[in-house]
């Protein structure tokens, strides 16, 4: 399913790759995809996951463990960190990504890839969000394919892909992954995009978070191009 070619335009074969993996739907196929690719000695350096345990889910624990021995499975080396964050609702989000960043900003070294498995409907989420918010031209980037952190790289090589393609991915492979329930309540504004906001929009254009995706790539150019 996934382009072979797209994601080697992307990812540098040759550096260490680093997989931010929560064990979610999509962390999960995109450390599976990358354990194929080095299977098939696509990859020519260490391939590798790191885990945040934020500490706030009942269950995170058993994230960590779910996420150590699928790793363990597939002979992946694996790093985990432990955070500890205000449970407080208001700032709940951004409280949680600061900390995985500051770790990830910390464990990166000169030339390594940390993978993020952000995808076509987190950009349409995060465009959305930022439109309700108000925002600039800036803001309807969506989150960038690639960018620097640290002493290395962010790079996000499944943006143009949706949620479902992913899911279907996972059933064709019979992979398992945690569900974290939260990501259902409403009372979080991201969570009341995609839930409320983005399902019913869907149900009307089922191509909507490509559409989306595809204007903030052009967003992107074109702020590029009057940059420079």
């Amino acid at each position: 399913m996934f382009d072979l070619k797209a994601f080697l335009d992307l990812v540098d074969p040759s550096q260490n790759i680093i997989v931010a993996f929560s064990g979610g739907c999509d962390s999960s196929a995109l450390l599976h995809f990358c354990h194929e690719l080095n299977l098939e000695q696509h990859l020519h350096a260490n391939l590798s996951a790191i885990h945040v345990n934020h500490s706030i889910n009942k269950n995170s624990n058993l994230w960590e463990d779910h996420c150590r021995k699928f790793c363990k499975d597939r002979n992946i080396p694996f790093q985990t960190y432990v955070v500890n964050i205000s449970k407080k609702k208001s700032g709940l989000e951004s409280a949680a990504r600061n900390a995985r960043y500051n770790i990830f900003k910390k464990v990166l070294k000169k030339n390594d890839q940390l993978l993020m498995a952000h995808h076509a409907d987190d950009v349409a989420e995060t465009i959305l969000y930022r439109l309700f918010r108000g925002t600039g031209l800036d803001g309807l980037q969506g989150p960038l394919k690639k960018r620097a952190l640290g002493k290395g790289m962010i790079l996000r090589p499944l943006l143009s892909y949706t949620k479902a393609e992913l899911s279907e991915y996972l059933s064709d492979h019979n992979i398992d992954f945690v569900h974290d329930d939260t990501n259902f309540e409403d009372d979080q504004d991201r969570n009341f995009i995609r839930n409320e906001v983005l399902n019913k929009t869907f149900n009307r254009w089922p191509n909507a978070s490509k559409q989306i995706q595809k204007t903030a790539d052009l967003v992107f150019k074109h702020k590029l191009a009057h940059d420079f």
